[in-house]
């Protein structure tokens, strides 16, 4: 305190905060900046009503420590806290900061002398809210934050501050200006599966590109926090500031674009995990993926532009892809979004006093508006699989949730697996591909007892078949070299599938959900699935040559099934035969093989992965294959419920108590034929 205090000759006595205007509920605080370049900070606040349309910037920054030191050499870091710990004069007396705010504030007092575009006012929350003294002014601040929405709707721009500058933040930002300049058509159909990618070199004209320092910047704490996706949401325009640094906002969200549409930022992001922890390297890890969260920023305001209104279950869909300090503010953040939305009049009554109870109770509160807002039960889509949420949690260091019912998810953790039907739904009228349920009416229930021990959620289908048959995982399969036991599943099924169709065809289009490069699967999915089951043999080839013991027995049953498979009637090429796994070895080995096969092999691969990632598959007592949730049981039930467009599988807990293991994929019954001549077996159920 002794430097910002010596060249001042004023008292050490703590700024103390005036009560805004009771009779004007619309009035806000703003800060003048009153220090140049190389002086102590101070600051002035004045009053002023939104109502009356006040000229001003909004600062949108991180409270916490702004940077990511995952991938930072030891010597290189110097880690803040987010304590207000720093003084600056406000109006003469002594208010205190956080270090990431002083900084900020010292790079716009630097500016403001050339910035002409910049408003001479600026809102910051921990300023222009009194936040300091929280008895007194416990009214106060939660009005305030319940004007967010409108306090960033009406600034003129928003300066998002990412934190001062580090090692990674010049080869970053050059990394961000490339890939915003590569034109969207030239990566429309590219999945990149390696940073050694051939056709990412070509993308990129072979520039050396320094990928973990692109991680470390993309995953700085701005990135991540749930409350900035409001802040970037409502403004018209958005300055970024790094250090001295500035980017645009169209240049971080086209390369946001880039990196989801091709793949390229889970690449990334494993890779930065496989340094980050080491002992991970070799095991499958569903990482949280915060490199593309300003594609979702972006989504947002183009949806916004267009006049469309983001409903309560995309909100919530997208919470899951940023953190949260409190629990509760994966719903509260966005609260303000859709509220703003809504006609006042159609705004829950209780939900503003539910975001203040438990946080299981705030998630169902949230979930069953949601429900009543869109008319069906699609959101059951959203619920995560069990096994990999406990890992997820577990990583993250946080505790489930006892009390949260089955079929609300939890909203702290991101989704794994992609839910079915797209996340969130299809806009515009589309009502997707998938219709399990098409002809059975569902009731939206009026009241929920959300106060119960249980919250039961009431619902009605048709119980359609017993789960009898369940494969390994995707992790096994795809990590643990366990392809045996998918084909031992398929071996075990008849020659005929129950629609008539033949069952290796339906096992293969059950693999890939029946969706091929984003479009129902044709004929190139089936010439494509062979090397799919090739790759598989191939690395099981090389984990047999590091490790014969453990892995040679399982090449030969392999191999066993593989033959016996290939030779089935119903087969027509689909299960490649032993030979014509060597012809195409020497096809995929070859230097000159076309870059198509290249192509080929990717995007097969990741029709299987997008669809079976998190997930198993089974069979059912009548020879139904699916795939579901991770978690599932042999006993498990697949049920066709009205107003959900794909099935779902359940699980028994007494009389007509069912949980939810999740939503699910089963071929032949995905349009309405599962439930046709069935009317008189609806059947109603609770969710618990």
């Amino acid at each position: 305190m002794a430097f910002h205090l010596a060249c001042l000759e004023i008292s050490e006595e703590l700024y103390v905060y005036t009560d805004l205007p009771t009779d004007e509920p619309e009035s806000i605080r703003l800060l003048k900046l009153c220090s140049g370049p190389n002086e102590p900070i101070k600051v002035s606040l004045q009053v002023a009503n939104l109502d009356k349309n006040p000229q001003y910037d909004c600062l949108s920054y991180t409270w916490a420590d702004p940077l990511y030191h995952g991938l930072s050499a030891p010597a290189d870091i110097q880690i803040t806290n987010g304590e207000r710990s720093i003084p600056i004069l406000c109006d003469g007396l002594i208010l205190k900061i956080t270090s990431n705010l002083q900084e900020a504030l010292k790079e716009l007092i630097n500016r403001a002398a050339q910035d002409t575009e910049r408003q001479n006012l600026i809102w910051i929350d921990a300023i222009c809210i009194n936040q300091y003294d929280e008895a007194a002014n416990k009214k106060e601040k939660g009005h305030q934050i319940n004007m967010m929405g409108s306090i960033y709707s009406a600034a003129k721009s928003v300066i998002v501050w990412l934190g001062i500058t580090d090692e990674h933040s010049k080869p970053a930002i050059e990394a961000v200006n490339l890939f915003s300049t590569i034109e969207p058509e030239t990566f429309s159909n590219v999945r990149i599966s390696t940073l050694f990618d051939d056709v990412l070199n070509e993308l990129t004209d072979e520039v050396d590109i320094e990928w973990l320092s692109l991680a470390a910047f993309l995953q700085r704490t701005w990135f991540s926090r749930i409350w900035v996706v409001q802040e970037v949401f409502l403004p018209t325009k958005i300055l970024v500031l790094c250090g001295s640094s500035t980017l645009t906002w169209s240049a971080i969200t086209a390369c946001s674009r880039f990196l989801r549409a091709t793949n390229l930022g889970n690449v990334l992001m494993e890779e930065a995990e496989k340094v980050t922890n080491p002992n991970t390297a070799t095991e499958t890890v569903y990482v949280k993926n915060i490199l593309s969260n300003q594609y979702i920023f972006e989504s947002m305001r183009e949806q916004k532009r267009a006049d469309r209104v983001l409903n309560l279950e995309q909100l919530l869909s997208y919470s899951r892809y940023f953190n949260a300090t409190e629990a509760q503010d994966h719903v509260f953040a966005l609260y303000g979004i859709w509220a703003k939305s809504l006609p006042k009049e159609k705004i829950p009554e209780r939900m503003g006093a539910e975001l203040k109870e438990s946080v299981a109770r705030v998630y169902t509160r949230a979930t069953l508006e949601s429900i009543r807002e869109t008319g069906d039960l699609n959101i059951l889509s959203l619920v995560e699989d069990a096994s990999v949420r406990a890992i997820q949690l577990q990583r993250e260091g946080l505790q489930e949730l006892s009390d949260l019912p089955s079929w609300v998810p939890d909203y702290r953790v991101v989704l794994q697996p992609t839910p079915l039907s797209g996340n969130p739904r299809l806009t515009g009228g589309d009502v997707g591909r998938w219709n399990a349920s098409a002809g059975l009416i569902w009731e939206i229930p009026i009241s929920v007892d959300n106060s119960a021990p249980s919250v039961l959620l009431p619902v009605k289908g048709v119980c359609f078949d017993t789960i009898s048959e369940i494969s390994k995982a995707e992790s096994e399969i795809m990590g643990r070299h366990q392809l045996k036991s998918i084909l031992y599943l398929l071996s075990n099924c008849p020659s005929t599938y129950p629609d008539g169709s033949t069952t290796i065809e339906a096992f293969y289009r059950t693999l890939i959900k029946d969706t091929y490069l984003n479009q129902p699967a044709s004929s190139s999915a089936r010439l494509a699935f062979p090397y799919f089951i090739l790759m598989r043999v191939l690395e099981l080839e090389v984990a047999m040559n590091n490790e014969p013991e453990q892995y040679t027995t399982q090449m030969t049953e392999t191999k066993s099934l593989i033959q016996d498979l290939c030779s089935r009637p119903d087969n027509n090429g689909i299960i490649p035969s032993w030979e014509m796994i060597e012809e195409m070895r020497g096809k995929i080995e070859d230097e000159d093989k076309p870059p198509e096969l290249t192509r080929e092999i990717n995007d097969i691969h990741h029709g299987v992965l997008t669809a079976v990632t998190a997930r198993r598959l089974f069979r059912c007592g009548k020879g139904w294959m699916g795939i579901t949730a991770e978690s599932v049981q042999v006993g498990d039930v697949v049920w066709v419920l009205a107003g959900m467009k794909v099935p779902v599988v359940l699980r028994s807990v007494e009389g007509k108590r069912w949980k939810v293991v999740g939503e699910g994929y089963v071929h032949g019954i995905m349009n309405g034929e599962g439930i046709r001549g069935r009317e008189k077996e609806v059947d109603s159920i609770d969710l618990e």
